[in-house]
């Protein structure tokens, strides 16, 4: 695989609509009364135009929150033609599971749309134990395989997802993900931000040795996009 996938996956879908869909801009607005922070527009618009190219089959969202990105997603799968065989955001709070479950029956997605609540490292772990085992006939709690998979969590929590979720990585899967913060102004070695950023950066120098990586700098953030060499 060369830089030209990347190139064409990642640039902007001009036939798409720029401004929010009405469900999403509707949870938008329920976010900023609650005060909690989420990928912004341009960083989520351009992965749903690479979702879009991508017509993948099978997606694992983890870090759903409130449903504001699923709902841009679900938007795009009204069309039959990206409609995925199964989608699964993995969402760590109940209460915004019931949220998501809601979204997923407004758009009458049920039979291949699902929220799994829980702690997403030991639903990878019970995953991969569950492969050694041979697969048995009980169903594990997340697909084995995807070929789309984004990771939206905490700093200090990502890296360690991002290794467990990128077992999950079909042979040309793609999984999405965010750069971290850069952290600004005079401070310590040991300022949690600090070593997050420098975890990062170690991380990016460790997994471009499996991986072809591709940033993309965004209003407000920068969508990280990764894919297997092999």
């Amino acid at each position: 695989m060369s830089a030209s996938f990347f190139e064409t996956l990642l640039v902007p879908d001009k036939e798409r609509p720029r401004e929010e869909p009405e469900v999403a801009a509707n949870i938008g607005i329920q976010l900023q009364h609650m005060g909690m922070a989420h990928w912004s527009v341009s960083v989520i618009r351009r992965l749903r135009d690479a979702i879009g190219r991508l017509n993948p089959k099978t997606i694992l969202e983890f870090g759903g929150g409130i449903g504001y990105r699923s709902a841009w997603l679900m938007d795009l799968f009204e069309s039959p033609d990206h409609q995925p065989e199964s989608y699964t955001i993995v969402e760590e709070g109940s209460r915004f599971g019931i949220i998501i479950k809601r979204l997923l029956d407004r758009y009458k997605a049920e039979s291949w749309a699902r929220v799994v609540v829980g702690d997403p490292l030991i639903m990878l772990g019970e995953v991969k134990a569950w492969m050694a085992a041979g697969k048995p006939d009980d169903d594990p709690p997340l697909p084995p395989s995807c070929d789309c998979i984004i990771v939206d969590t905490l700093p200090e929590k990502q890296l360690s997802l991002l290794d467990s979720a990128l077992s999950l990585l079909s042979k040309e899967g793609v999984l999405f993900t965010f750069e971290p913060p850069v952290p600004v102004g005079e401070l310590e070695e040991n300022d949690p931000s600090v070593i997050d950023f420098n975890a990062w950066i170690a991380w990016v120098k460790n997994v471009q040795q499996t991986h072809h990586l591709a940033f993309t700098p965004l209003h407000e953030g920068t969508l990280v996009t990764l894919m297997s060499k092999a």
